[in-house]
């Protein structure tokens, strides 16, 4: 598999199933620490011959373990996008791509649009084949959503409820979708562009009770409110974008 093909595969999310439990979270935080640095060298954040934080500094950073950071870097390395110096540390390649280079990243406003346009049918397939397991993964999520102390955590959340969503409904399609998605707003380090951010507070608190009441009308089979919730919830993001 060349270097094309293990970012293609990790940007559609088909790198690999995480599973459940510890094995689960390690797999997750391999992919949180992989994706922001592959966005970041993507963005230019990272240019080339960029030297990385230590291993511990980002096992610090993202509250995982220094194996975990370790396999993330070895995967980056693996596709050719970083450099490992005995006694230096960890660079940025001097040719991040083997093709054409990257095009800009979606903004906000267009993934918003983009996923107006289906996250809010996924509701159907997700209420009549969501298993117990998908909903216990769902309530983590929320509860994850509804104690996040800064923007970071908030968002990381809110995507990984409505990645367990789309997992909920059993479409790779679906969930390939969603992943791309995250993988996009993790490239661009979460900001809203030009516009401030408020205190988490000020918007955890609606964001909890919109997702909460989307999870509950799911687990009710209630397809239709749980897909007019998502849409309301996006279209007051998407609001709020376009005043700021």
């Amino acid at each position: 598999m060349g270097m094309t093909d293990l970012i293609q595969n990790w940007d559609s999310g088909t790198a690999g199933d995480p599973g459940t439990g510890a094995r689960a979270a390690t797999e997750i935080k391999v992919r949180q620490v992989r994706d922001h640095v592959l966005g970041a060298i993507r963005s230019g954040r990272l240019p080339p011959g960029t030297r990385l934080p230590t291993e511990r500094d980002l096992a610090g950073r993202f509250g995982a373990a220094r194996n975990a950071v370790r396999r993330a870097l070895g995967e980056l390395e693996t596709a050719g996008l970083l450099t490992r110096q005995v006694g230096r540390g960890t660079f940025v390649a001097d040719a991040p791509a083997d093709g054409p280079a990257a095009p800009a990243p979606p903004s906000l406003a267009e993934l918003i649009e983009a996923r107006l346009l289906f996250e809010p049918h996924m509701a159907a397939l997700a209420a009549a084949r969501a298993t117990p397991e998908h909903f216990v993964a769902m309530d983590h999520c929320l509860e994850a959503l509804r104690t996040a102390a800064d923007w970071v955590a908030f968002k990381e959340a809110k995507y990984a409820l409505h990645v367990e969503i789309a997992r909920a409904t059993g479409n790779r399609f679906l969930i390939q979708t969603m992943a791309a998605v995250v993988t996009a707003r993790r490239a661009a380090h979460w900001d809203r562009p030009q516009a401030p951010m408020p205190p988490v507070d000020v918007v955890r608190k609606t964001g909890y009770a919109e997702n909460r009441a989307v999870v509950d009308a799911l687990k009710r089979g209630d397809a239709a409110a749980a897909g007019q919730g998502i849409t309301t919830s996006l279209q007051r993001v998407l609001a709020s974008i376009s005043e700021a």
